[in-house]
């Protein structure tokens, strides 16, 4: 008889209970019948999950009335976001946005900073006293964050939490989920920023009803966001969808990358506002 070990029935529980929570998050009110249904676990392994959940805090009953029902209101589910919240960071050329949210994602604060170009090393130092600058300046609305997530430009392993590269600030090979989560004790998601904004889009905005989808962004960098099958593609680097980096002009401007001519150095913000003041100068000189 093969008897699974302790830790596998453990990651076994936790992969079901996320489950269930995610079918309430989507498709909340709902019944524990459809839930199991949708899960295909037992009606008392529902039971359970949603008995800790609700113990818990993170989800609660509510009724649920059937159009042309005249009996007794059905028991559904629904989140209990009450109090949970979580921390976001958006670290961009320039400037860094730090946001406290409600797990629904509606932002309770926000403070954002201006941050001039500085070494790998003083950007860390600068960022983790942000962070702490932050909880510190709004304890009385923070209550219990249950994580940080991170969204940065640049090259990406999100799995290990490591920005890879990262332009304007020259980072390379950042532990910064590690870094984060050493500094606070909370559990840290790090992601490319484009790709971060395609799996929103999917989760809660225009793609929520598509399996596969492409969302371009030409702003600061140029990227995209390549949702197929429901998953984000990413890559062994996490470079699918740096469209940014395709060369476009041989012998055009010298990219951050190191080539010369590549499509964020014609699309890129700067490269629009660059053309522009050219452009101004040659009008003015004329008149």
């Amino acid at each position: 008889m093969l008897l699974a070990q302790p830790g596998h029935i453990d990651h076994i529980k936790r992969k079901n209970a996320g489950m269930v929570y995610q079918l309430i998050d989507q498709l909340g009110p709902i019944s524990r019948i459809e839930l199991s249904k949708h899960t295909q676990l037992a009606p008392a392994s529902i039971t359970k999950i949603t008995r800790e959940l609700v113990d818990a805090h993170l989800i609660m009953e509510t009724e649920i009335q059937e159009s042309g029902s005249r009996g007794r209101p059905a028991v559904g589910l629904v989140l209990n976001n009450d109090g949970w919240q979580f921390l976001s960071i958006r670290l961009g050329p320039g400037y860094i946005v730090l946001a406290l949210h409600e797990l629904s994602g509606a932002i309770i604060l926000k403070d954002k900073f201006d941050v001039p170009q500085m070494a790998q090393d003083e950007l860390v130092s600068l960022l983790l006293n942000h962070v702490q600058q932050f909880f510190a300046r709004h304890n009385k609305k923070i209550e219990r964050v249950t994580s940080i997530a991170v969204s940065v430009p640049g090259l990406v392993d999100h799995r290990q939490g490591v920005v890879v590269s990262m332009p304007y600030y020259g980072v390379e090979n950042l532990q910064l989920g590690a870094l984060l989560h050493r500094e606070t004790g909370l559990s840290v998601f790090v992601g490319n920023d484009i790709r971060s904004w395609a799996l929103a889009e999917k989760l809660f905005g225009k793609a929520i009803n598509s399996n596969s989808a492409v969302l371009v962004s030409a702003h600061h960098s140029v990227g995209a966001g390549i949702l197929v099958d429901g998953r984000i593609l990413e890559g062994q680097l996490g470079n699918i969808g740096e469209l940014g980096h395709i060369q476009v002009k041989p012998f055009g401007r010298r990219c951050v990358c190191g080539n010369s001519g590549c499509l964020e150095t014609v699309a890129g913000l700067q490269a629009v506002i660059e053309d522009a003041e050219t452009l101004v100068k040659q009008v003015t000189q004329r008149v």
